[in-house]
């Protein structure tokens, strides 16, 4: 038995249903405006600080950001010469600078006007570009600090291990579990094991050969005398061999007085 045609829908449902579909979309519009607004809302004040009661926690948010940065500069920032964090101290100070300004107000402070009356639009110019120099000073310093945590100069001296080997002109040089660079900068000093000896070190010399690295043999190099060492690309793990040529007769002391990991 074949089934009958089907039974056609009432025009006062298909009206309703084609309301409630309407009124679905018109609210679905209305909550994406209300959150655009919100959040509008939040980078204007952000930017150009709010008025009212909540003017101080707007004007006050920049600073607390910079603290921030700032901290996050310091902790992840490496060991090394002072010369490479000078970029970072800079884009730092002037992020602080611009964030004391709206901490303050002394942004919209000039020119003066009553409370009821609104800032004019030079002042809330004013009050974006202050807030533009603290954000990208603050973001550029932050980066920066991190580019120099993983390809910053790092002052390693002080894990050099120097140890005589069975050859007493032999040593080795190594340095375990330091940051990966691909160059190392050394300075070793030679000094006269016996106190006596004072014409042993003008005439001693160094040569040194990377282990597992780069072939080359740096040979001729005097105490205190700085030797930049490539080291076939970037390792954590490096042993240098140390060969001490000094006049019959001397016995030498290495220790090494700088030793930096760079690119």
């Amino acid at each position: 038995m074949s089934p009958g045609p089907a039974e056609p829908v009432p025009p006062s449902d298909s009206r309703t249903a084609a309301r409630q579909s309407n009124t679905a979309r018109a609210e679905g519009r209305n909550w994406a405006v209300a959150a655009g607004q919100v959040v509008g809302d939040l980078i204007v004040n952000l930017v150009i600080g709010g008025e009212g009661q909540w003017k101080n926690f707007w004007n006050s948010l920049p600073f607390c950001l910079f603290v921030t940065a700032a901290a996050t500069a310091w902790l992840r920032a490496p060991e090394g010469p002072f010369g490479q964090f000078i970029p970072v101290i800079v884009l730092l100070s002037l992020s602080f600078l611009a964030s004391f300004m709206r901490l303050l107000g002394l942004d919209v402070r000039r020119p003066r006007r009553d409370r009821a009356q609104k800032p004019p639009p030079s002042a809330l110019a004013f009050r974006a570009c202050v807030f533009a120099v603290f954000l990208v000073c603050a973001v550029a310093g932050a980066v920066r600090a991190d580019l120099l945590r993983r390809d910053g100069e790092v002052d390693v001296t002080g894990q050099v291990e120097i140890r005589p080997t069975a050859k007493s002109s032999q040593h080795t040089l190594n340095l375990s579990d330091v940051p990966r660079r691909s160059h190392l900068r050394l300075t070793l000093r030679a000094e006269d094991a016996r106190p006596g000896d004072q014409g042993c070190t003008p005439e001693t010399r160094f040569t040194l050969v990377l282990a597992g690295g780069d072939t080359r043999r740096f040979e001729g190099v005097r105490s205190l005398e700085t030797v930049d060492i490539p080291l076939g690309g970037s390792r954590d793990d490096i042993m240098l061999t140390i060969s001490v040529h000094a006049p019959k007769g001397c016995s030498m002391n290495l220790s090494a007085t700088e030793a930096a990991l760079h690119e």
